[in-house]
């Protein structure tokens, strides 16, 4: 029907015309639990401690080149 007849002859007849309504999308701290407090991080799953392990020292191995 919207693509033959305008929003306000479908309302003249009585009919309910559908209309999006507004959503407010959520700020950040609504996505992250609300906590402002807590420092940034990054959650990776290891198929196997053995790469667990091996990451751990390339991670360490890059620190400690960027140390003072």
């Amino acid at each position: 029907m919207a693509n033959d007849w305008n929003e306000k002859q479908i309302e003249e007849w009585g009919l309910d015309v559908w209309q999006q309504e507004e959503i407010e999308e959520p700020k950040f701290d609504e996505l992250n639990g609300g906590e402002k407090d807590n420092n940034p991080s990054i959650k990776i799953t290891f198929k196997s401690y053995k790469d667990l392990e091996d990451a751990e020292i390339e991670i360490q191995e890059l620190i400690s080149k960027y140390k003072d």
